[in-house]
């Protein structure tokens, strides 16, 4: 197998590898995100706006209704305090009163025993028809009391156990009914009892109004009292708004217990605790350490009910005399956002169903654009195996099908490449096989050297390293100082170095010592080679040997001048002057040679 198909394959292995990922699901997953992002952030915005539209709306019903709510039981007790105060400022009720009390003063009886005796009924017959008119009149009025300035029950419309009881000291005197009694005999003023279960009538459920009795001379004789029902206030805690399923009104006392029930159930009151946090708002704010007005303007807000549940609530303050209630009122939050619940469901399918066709068509799309890119993948394969002779069918007339002419151009611009490169590395194999023969029948003949800018010699080949006799190894790196012979004055250097740098040929004869000291000539030529900075990069220096020939011109000249000494003194010797003289001038001529 040739190395182009070894690397061909290994490429291809790597393309297909595990890190590979499908262009197809990338477009189909951003195909995908644009036809569903925006989609979903509509849907979304659209769920939120309907969502808290519908919690206001909630909110502004809850609010409403509850306002109307408090109302309707504020003007309820006021109207039954001006009853009260209408019934205890009677003529008639006081002289009852009175006589009741002359008589059990009178017969030395304990109020249980007077009550049941000739004289109370004597005393009672004919006074007590209004009052027995009046209970039954009045819907709301269970029973009317008249009760002494010690608290002895000395008369009651019902005529239940509780008649003749006292309710300071007798078996009565833990009742909410006399505590409110003890208050009013204490203050003079109205009272209100709260809720209470009372056992003499049958452990029902019933409140009660205390009022001063006073003489003429404003002498306080006793207090007037009222058992009311709460029929009517238990019947407007079932009316709802338009929330009928889950919509609850109810009444928390200031122990978090109901005072009235949730849903109709009666045996709660009283037993089950509402301790929400509506109720601990209402009574962080109108509590005993509250400081918000009771006309306060309350808004409704999300939190969990009293049977676990996400409700939306709000609360009203409703302040008696002795009592102070919350009028709390809810709603189930799934009930109120049921609107937008549906909608979102809606929208959740419509969603869903626009992903399955997004999908589906992302997946067409994606088909048609990476099915070409694959086929140009595989050619690319092919091509990078070594088969050139490939072409791209596409029909598509858009980006891809440019992609595709333009890889098929290029297959044939690179087949005619590869030709011309093939012919190329021919020409250029056979012109490095010349440069060797060239290289070979110089390094045969000269001397050759290469140093870098610095004069650091970087090749030598064996001629050079046989006339120095260093190895190639010692020159390597070594400046041509090295070689110094010492016959050359620093002008000649200096001439030398400065026409190389200055980019021209130097030429001409110097002298080296070699390692072993011997001095050997060379006739050389110094090429610099210029940088495109214009300064020299290296320098070569082609060198030939011509220290036989430097020997022998030596000798021609030590020839040339014995004989032209031996001349003349030849000359000399001839000439008739005496021998000595002849002898001198001989010796002048030698030492001018």
């Amino acid at each position: 197998m040739s190395e182009c198909s070894l690397f061909s394959n290994n490429r291809v292995e790597s393309f297909s590898g595990k890190n590979h990922r499908s262009l197809s699901h990338t477009l189909m997953l951003w195909f995908m995100l644009l036809a569903l992002l925006p989609m979903t952030l509509v849907a979304w915005l659209g769920y939120q706006q309907a969502n808290t539209s519908l919690t206001r709306a909630a909110a502004t019903d809850l609010e409403q209704t509850a306002l109307l709510k408090a109302g309707f039981i504020k003007n309820w007790f006021d109207y039954r305090f001006m009853d009260l105060n209408s019934q205890a400022g009677d003529h008639n009720n006081v002289a009852l009163l009175m006589r009741l009390k002359e008589g059990l003063q009178q017969s030395g009886k304990s109020p249980v025993e007077y009550v049941k005796s000739h004289d109370w009924r004597w005393r009672v017959d004919g006074v007590q028809n209004d009052l027995v008119t009046l209970s039954r009149r009045y819907d709301y009025i269970y029973d009317l009391f008249l009760i002494d300035d010690e608290g002895a029950i000395l008369y009651s419309v019902a005529h239940e156990s509780d008649l003749g009881s006292n309710l300071l000291s007798g078996p009565l005197s833990g009742t909410r009914f006399a505590q409110s009694v003890k208050a009013t005999l204490a203050t003079g003023q109205i009272h209100f009892s709260d809720i209470e279960r009372y056992s003499p009538s049958n452990n029902g459920l019933f409140a009660f109004l205390t009022a001063p009795l006073l003489d003429e001379s404003g002498n306080r004789l006793g207090v007037y009292a009222v058992q009311i029902n709460l029929d009517q206030i238990v019947a407007l805690m079932g009316i709802g708004g338009k929330y009928q399923h889950t919509l609850a009104h109810y009444l928390v006392g200031e122990d978090g217990r109901l005072r009235s029930a949730i849903n109709g159930q009666q045996e709660q009151v009283l037993t089950r605790e509402a301790a929400t946090e509506q109720f601990y708002r209402w009574r962080q704010e109108h509590g005993e350490q509250g400081t918000q007005p009771d006309d306060q303007v309350e808004r409704a807000f999300s939190y969990t009910g009293p049977d676990g549940q996400t409700v939306i609530g709000t609360h009203q303050e409703v302040r008696l005399p002795g009592a102070s209630w919350a009028l709390i009122s809810e709603i189930d939050r799934d009930e109120a956002l049921a609107a937008a619940d549906w909608l979102g469901r809606v929208t959740l399918a419509m969603v869903l169903l626009t992903g399955l066709l997004a999908s589906g068509l992302a997946y067409l799309q994606a088909q048609r654009i990476t099915r070409p890119i694959t086929q140009l993948a595989e050619a690319s394969m092919a091509v990078a195996a070594g088969k050139i002779d490939q072409q791209v069918t596409v029909d598509a007339n858009n980006e891809i099908g440019t992609l595709a002419g333009a890889f098929n151009y290029m297959l044939t611009t690179r087949q005619i490449y590869e030709r011309s490169l093939e012919q190329s590395k021919h020409e250029s194999q056979q012109a490095l096989a010349n440069l060797a023969k060239q290289k070979f029948a110089l390094d045969q003949h000269a001397i050759v050297a290469i140093t870098d800018a610095q004069g650091a010699i970087t090749f030598a080949n064996d001629k050079f390293s046989e006339i120095s006799g260093y190895s190639r190894e010692e020159l390597l790196g070594q400046n041509h100082r090295l070689l110094k012979s010492g016959l050359h004055d620093e002008a000649f250097y200096c001439d030398m170095y400065r026409t190389i740098t200055s980019g021209k040929v130097w030429q001409g004869e110097i002298c080296n010592k070699a390692k072993d000291g011997c001095l050997y000539w060379m006739d050389s030529t110094i090429v610099p080679f210029m940088g495109e900075a214009g300064e020299p990069e290296s320098y070569i220096a082609i060198r030939t040997d011509i220290t036989q020939r430097k020997q022998d011109e030596a000798r021609q000249r030590q020839i040339h001048e014995a004989t032209e000494a031996k001349l003349v003194i030849a000359s000399v010797l001839a000439q008739p002057l005496p021998l000595n003289e002849r002898l001198d001038q001989a010796v002048d001529e030698i030492l001018k040679i």
